[in-house]
């Protein structure tokens, strides 16, 4: 949602035939469905939660599930008194993250997000990630070429903030990317774009064709 409403916010920097009226419409057909889960988390929960009520094990997941993977000293994964309602269970989370922050050496802090950054950007897990894998030069020299293209600032902002908020939430799993895998296709179009403006479409095929093999 982030990168959407902000892209379209900007439409008319970029396609003046949409006009006001068009991205209205779009920014309202984008954001409705948040509008109505916040209203369903009203009822249900008595407060217009818009995104979830997850943001607290996220976070201790976060720090915890790295630490024990690394083998560090660290407590069992903490779980929230049986009968707790989702928004208590969320505070209790966010305590328990607290107290494990404290409780963690700056260092191993520094580790076991190191170890959640490789885990989301790491390319090479046999049979499940090729695509990646094959894109990631791709994306990586789109990247670059967005920090300099007005429009495209939109896309590598996010995937830079997604990076960092998977670093932080919900512990080392490289299908976090999935969440911004959109902009990364959207990137490595543009790092083939510039890649074949700057050798040619046969130099940069081959070139593709041998980091595929």
């Amino acid at each position: 949602l982030p990168p959407a409403t902000l892209i379209l916010a900007a439409a008319p920097l970029h396609r003046p035939d949409w006009g006001r009226s068009g991205t209205a419409a779009a920014l309202a057909a984008l954001l409705l469905p948040a509008a109505l889960w916040a209203g369903r988390n009203a009822t249900a929960l008595g407060t217009p939660v818009p995104t979830s009520t997850r943001g607290g094990i996220s976070l201790y997941a976060g720090l915890q599930m790295p630490l024990e993977r690394l083998g560090r000293p660290v407590e069992a994964f903490f779980q929230p008194a049986p009968g707790r309602s989702e928004l208590e269970a969320d505070r209790d989370y966010r305590s328990a993250f607290s107290r494990l922050w404290k409780a963690t050496p700056a260092s191993d802090r520094l580790r076991a997000y190191a170890f959640n950054l490789g885990s989301v950007l790491y390319p090479f897990l046999p049979g499940y990630d090729a695509t990646y894998a094959a894109l990631v030069p791709l994306w990586l020299l789109g990247l670059a070429a967005a920090l300099r293209r007005l429009p495209w600032l939109p896309a590598a902002f996010f995937v830079a903030a997604s990076l960092v908020l998977y670093t932080v939430f919900g512990g080392p799993a490289s299908r976090y990317r999935q969440g911004f895998a959109p902009l990364l296709i959207l990137l490595a179009a543009l790092g083939a774009e510039r890649l074949i403006a700057r050798f040619g479409a046969r130099s940069a095929s081959s070139g593709l064709a041998a980091w595929g093999v």
